[in-house]
């Protein structure tokens, strides 16, 4: 007997470099740190990697082939604890980095701050408080720098947890900008740590998922550009935008990577289907790309239907794939059926598969679960 796999693709669907200016006063230059682990990037790594991220020169050139630069490979995570040798304000802190190519994805990094180097506090997440000022292009190398004026603690230590999402990381210049003394005196406000790896573990699936949802709506914010009017969308966004910031916890119990993640990630989706609507005027729109290139789950839809067309040898296994993307203002249930083949209605030697797309480390939603659908009521049910 034959068998025939037929997968149901179901698919749902301002960078500006900052120049090195002076924000404020940096308290970290000269300053000497301590790195764990130690760097190992080959291309980059040399005796002054303890002086270069506080040396106030910025890398010239491709970023991690230049010794001004310092790198891990397989460093998950880096810790950067800068010793300011007295407690300091603190109103801001940058980072400069690269990514975007050759396996180098841009990173997640924690700042915490200590008066003692035992107890620590949690004042944020800087690519987060950073984002006001613009995120790296979505593709392709590119110098970043991440920063934000907004803080208000103080500290002589300060620890910057550096996740490189992948198995690279790689900075080049660390700056951290004095505040008003009336910072001295005030209470720290955040969460508390004495073990800074512990906290990183704790909060890695927190800014995995952060992550996610900054992705897929920076990139339905760039799909508004076609879209007259798009004010309520635009407002739902920033709405969106700062429930994720308040995210500060993800349930363990039951959670999975598959689209979508949570409330605030199926709301990007319906302003991404509103986006839809505006382009395209249909609700159901049945599709297809070629079946060896990525999909991206916020791909806007190709015109053109779909065609199943295999070839196949006696016991061999084949399959093929199309999109169904629902571009109407809720959820949808449909019932697929598959007829005019031999073995009439549904045959017993087709199966179907759902395709999800699922989170990665890295950052690269892939589609490649495939959960089968099961029959019910004379046909397979979405």
């Amino acid at each position: 007997m034959k068998t025939l796999t037929l997968l149901l693709l179901c698919s749902w669907i301002g960078w500006i470099p900052l120049a090195h200016g002076q924000i404020g006063e940096n308290i970290a230059r000269g300053k000497g740190y301590t790195l764990a682990p130690r760097p190992n990037y080959h291309l980059c790594t040399d005796p002054d990697d303890i002086i270069q991220l506080t040396d106030g020169v910025y890398t010239q050139g491709y970023f991690w082939t230049q010794k001004s630069t310092v790198g891990w490979q397989n460093a998950h995570p880096a810790f950067i604890t800068l010793d300011l040798e007295s407690v300091q304000p603190i109103q801001g802190v940058s980072l400069n980095t690269a990514a975007g190519t050759a396996g180098v994805q841009w990173p997640s990094i924690l700042v915490l701050v200590s008066d003692n180097g035992e107890n620590y506090t949690y004042v944020g997440d800087l690519v987060e408080l950073s984002a006001e000022h613009g995120l790296p292009k979505a593709e392709g190398y590119a110098v970043h720098r991440f920063w934000t004026d907004k803080l208000r603690t103080r500290g002589r230590y300060v620890i910057l947890i550096i996740n490189g999402n992948g198995p690279y990381i790689f900075v080049d210049e660390i700056e951290v900008y004095r505040g008003p003394d009336a910072f001295l005196s005030e209470p720290l406000t955040g969460e508390t740590a004495t073990d800074p790896g512990q906290f990183f573990a704790k909060r890695e699936v927190i800014q995995l998922v952060k992550r996610r949802l900054r992705l897929d709506l920076a990139e339905v914010r760039r799909s508004l550009g076609g879209v007259i009017k798009k004010g309520t969308l635009t407002r739902e966004l920033s709405a969106i935008e700062k429930g994720i910031a308040e995210i500060e916890e993800v349930p363990t119990k039951d959670f999975r990577t598959v689209f979508p993640l949570n409330d605030l990630h199926r709301r990007i989706f319906a302003v991404q289907a509103a986006v839809w609507r505006a382009k395209k005027p249909r609700r159901l729109i049945v599709w297809q790309k070629n079946r060896w290139d990525m999909l991206s789950p916020t791909e806007l839809p190709r015109e053109g239907g779909a065609e199943i067309d295999v070839a196949m040898m006696k016991n061999e296994y084949r399959s093929a794939t199309f999109n169904l993307s629902n571009a109407g203002p809720g959820a949808r249930e449909l019932s697929l059926s598959i007829v005019g083949l031999p073995g009439g209605e549904n045959p017993d030697y087709l199966t179907v598969h759902e395709v999800l797309f699922t989170d990665t480390k890295s950052g690269i939603p892939v589609a490649a679960a495939l959960p089968v659908i099961r029959e019910e009521k004379g046909g397979f049910l979405l």
